[in-house]
């Protein structure tokens, strides 16, 4: 299974990185030198600039390079996010699938209501005499779902599902899961 991510401006990104790559070792140490100089002379409005050269270079190409180190920045932050989020996305549409197969199984359509699907969140509305029964059905099809994606045998996807009479109130108990969500990153710390 592939994922293609789609980045933007990246072809303009290309070219920028093309031109900051062919700058000369001589070019990036004048650049720093004139970094140096700028920042005395921003502190301290007295400073006379000894390196001007130094300094007009800096002053000609630090918006440039700035706008770029900010982009290449954002592009590799999107690119590690990315596969997790995508996998965490589809997990969570694959159990709501396996939800709704069982909900309409079990004959519960307009009993059982799935009302929002929020990241990796499903809130359902349910008669209180099913709360408990889709408590654990809930947290079986987000494990299910999640053991099609993890495949590594000493990482388990947890889920835990949490009724309560608002989003609210079903939303504290999950405090007990994001304490035990803490083992699960020890377990993952050695794979990353």
């Amino acid at each position: 299974m592939g994922f293609k991510i789609k980045l933007p401006y990246f072809k303009e990104y290309k070219k920028q990185e093309e031109k900051i790559l062919s700058f000369s070792k001589e070019f990036w140490e004048q650049y720093k030198e004139g970094k140096k100089e700028y920042l005395k002379n921003k502190e301290d409005k007295e400073y006379k600039i000894i390196n001007k050269k130094s300094y007009d270079l800096y002053i000609d190409y630090k918006d440039y390079i700035s706008k770029f180190f900010k982009l290449k920045s954002q592009y590799l932050k999107l690119c590690m996010n990315y596969p997790s989020q995508t996998m965490a996305a589809h997990m969570t549409k694959l159990a709501v699938v396996y939800l709704f197969d069982y909900i309409k199984n079990n004959n519960h359509l307009n009993i059982v209501r799935i009302s929002n699907v929020i990241y990796d969140e499903i809130v359902l509305e349910v008669r209180d005499d099913l709360v408990s029964e889709y408590e654990n059905v809930l947290g079986d099809c987000m494990i299910k779902a999640g053991d099609v994606f993890i495949t590594l045998p000493n990482l388990k996807i947890k889920a835990d599902a949490y009724g309560g009479l608002s989003w609210y109130k079903s939303k504290k108990a999950t405090k007990k899961f994001y304490e035990d969500f803490k083992d699960l990153i020890e377990i993952a710390k050695p794979l990353l």
